[in-house]
């Protein structure tokens, strides 16, 4: 075997366990959630934010924004990039890539610029404004992936759990909007739009498999 195809073999191996991060980055950011937020006293999952825990003054914050809101955009931009060297339709190369990778860049930013002591929307800093703007889009972006998804020629079985996530997802994010910004559930609605798309994230990692292979080597 010539150098050039052992050398592409390892650039194959080292992309295709870029689809791993798929799996990684719901598990950092759903950890980060529940150990903050039971550090943090008096925090509750279903009036709150999660962006609350990372927020300014929060007595967790920078762990919270670069332990858990940050490596949750970087996972999912490394998800992309590997869903794009591995694809090979337009579709999913492009428009599913694409989506997930301003998704995740959408996170990072949120994580970086924070929002005001108790998130609140009056009197916001530049900081928070950045940061809403960038959630709200990672929010939408996530909407679209899943979208995107639903074009990949798969069976059944994917296709009825891509459906099932995406109506998950339009229905809380309608939740989010009737109930508005200061709502005592808000907490609970945005957690309903997050938890099916991390799964997503999940599975969809799970499923292209090929990561696998690259793996720990089997001991004969």
């Amino acid at each position: 075997m010539s150098n050039k195809s052992l050398r592409q073999q390892e650039a194959d191996a080292i992309f295709d366990r870029l689809l791993a991060a798929g799996m990684l980055a719901p598990i950092i950011f759903v950890s980060n959630v529940v150990l903050w937020g039971a550090l943090t006293q008096d925090y509750s999952h279903v009036t709150q934010y999660i962006s609350e825990l990372g927020a300014r003054e929060a007595p967790y914050s920078a762990y919270m924004n670069w332990l858990g809101i940050v490596p949750f955009g970087v996972f999912i931009c490394l998800y992309a990039v590997g869903v794009f060297r591995n694809e090979r339709t337009f579709t999913d190369r492009w428009l599913a890539s694409g989506t997930l990778l301003f998704c995740g860049f959408g996170f990072v930013t949120a994580g970086i610029f924070v929002c005001d002591e108790g998130c609140r929307f009056t009197d916001m800093s530049y900081s928070a404004i950045a940061h809403n703007m960038a959630a709200l889009g990672a929010f939408l972006l996530a909407i679209l992936a899943v979208a995107a998804s639903l074009m990949k020629k798969s069976g059944w079985q994917a296709a009825t759990f891509n459906i099932l996530v995406l109506l998950a997802m339009l229905g809380a994010f309608a939740a989010m909007i009737k109930l508005g910004p200061t709502a005592e559930t808000i907490g609970l609605a945005q957690r309903a739009f997050l938890a099916p798309f991390c799964l997503w994230l999940g599975v969809s990692s799970w499923r292209s498999g090929r990561w696998r292979r690259h793996g720990l080597p089997v001991r004969h």
